[in-house]
């Protein structure tokens, strides 16, 4: 965490309102000058999600269900493979995105592929930070967990 005590005696009203200690997601490369503060890099970067995993799954009445997964990230955005009769499916997928930037939102949603529309699951979402993080996400009734490594 970090921690700006000269940035309240400069600027009391912002730092007021603002939660101490900050998180270094958020102001990772804030810059202060006496008159200015301003982010000091925006530079995007590749993302790749990985280690796709789900437990407890629900199919319709007592069937497993045919589980895939949508990813986003900015503007990109993927399909993993569908898992037949799979109620704790591990996706082999990897989505590799580019130009992504810096607290972009990584939103992960979980589908059951079935004749018709396919049923919604649920969603998980997450804001990035530079680094290597493994998320958990609870559904309704199960479990999401992912692993996203991000650079920029």
């Amino acid at each position: 965490h970090v921690y700006l005590p000269l940035l309240s005696t400069y600027l009391p009203s912002l730092t007021d309102s603002v939660p101490w200690p900050l998180s270094l997601c958020t102001w990772d490369c804030w810059c202060y000058a006496p008159w200015l503060l301003y982010h000091c890099d925006l530079n995007d970067g590749p993302i790749r999600v990985y280690d796709i995993r789900a437990s407890n799954l629900k199919g319709r009445l007592l069937s497993k269900p045919d589980p895939y997964v949508k990813v986003w990230c900015g503007s990109s955005h993927g399909k993993s493979s569908i898992l037949k009769k799979q109620a704790n499916p591990t996706w082999p997928d990897q989505f590799n995105f580019v130009n992504i930037l810096p607290n972009s939102v990584l939103t992960l949603q979980v589908w059951d592929d079935v004749i018709g529309p396919d049923r919604y699951m649920g969603t998980c979402s997450t804001t990035i930070c530079p680094g290597t993080h493994t998320e958990i996400c609870q559904l309704k009734m199960s479990t999401v967990y992912y692993t996203y490594s991000y650079s920029h």
